[in-house]
C-alpha cells in the first residue's frame, strides 16, 4: 500500500556502495596514555564541591556568570611605587645574598678564564672566596645604586 506523498521504491535497484577496508599495522599506530587521577585528588576535587569553595569548583562560564550577576573579582592594584617600597623594606630587612650563587659563580670562571689568555688548566675557587667575591660585588653594586 502506497501513502499518498510517498515514493515507492524498489529494493532490487538500490546500489550498496561497500564500506572500503583500510589495512593498518598496529604497531604504528600511537595511543595517548589516558591520565589517571589519583583518588586522593578525587576526594579532594569531592570535598571541594561539598564545601563549595569557588576557585576548586570553578565550571561556571563568563558569559553565565555575567547572566547570574556574580562579578569576577578583580586583581589588587598598589599604588605606584608602593610595591617597589615594600621590596626595598624586605631587602634591607635580610642579609641573604640577592644574585644567585650558581650564576654568579659561572660569571667569575668566565672572567677567570678569560684573563687566562686561554691556557689549558682550569682555574679553582676556594667555596669562601668565591663567597667573599661576591659579598664584595653585591656590596659595590649597592653602593652605586644608592647614589
Amino acid at each position: 500500500m502506497v501513502v499518498p506523498g510517498e515514493i515507492e521504491v524498489n529494493p532490487e535497484e538500490i546500489e550498496v556502495n561497500p564500506i572500503p577496508v583500510v589495512e593498518v599495522n598496529p604497531e604504528e599506530i600511537q595511543v595517548d596514555p589516558i591520565p589517571v587521577e589519583s583518588d586522593a585528588a578525587k576526594g579532594k576535587r569531592f570535598d571541594s564541591m561539598l564545601l563549595g569553595d569557588p576557585e576548586e569548583n570553578a565550571a561556571v562560564t563568563p558569559e553565565e556568570n555575567a547572566a547570574s550577576g556574580k562579578k569576577k573579582k578583580k586583581k589588587r592594584r598598589f599604588r605606584p611605587g608602593t610595591v617597589a617600597l615594600r621590596e626595598i623594606r624586605k631587602f634591607q630587612r635580610s642579609t641573604d645574598l640577592l644574585i644567585g650563587k650558581l650564576r654568579f659563580q659561572k660569571l667569575v670562571r668566565e672572567l677567570a678564564q678569560k684573563q687566562n689568555y686561554g691556557r689549558q688548566h682550569q682555574l679553582r675557587f676556594e667555596h669562601s672566596a668565591m663567597l667573599a667575591l661576591q659579598e664584595a660585588a653585591e656590596s659595590f653594586l649597592v653602593g652605586v645604586f644608592e647614589e
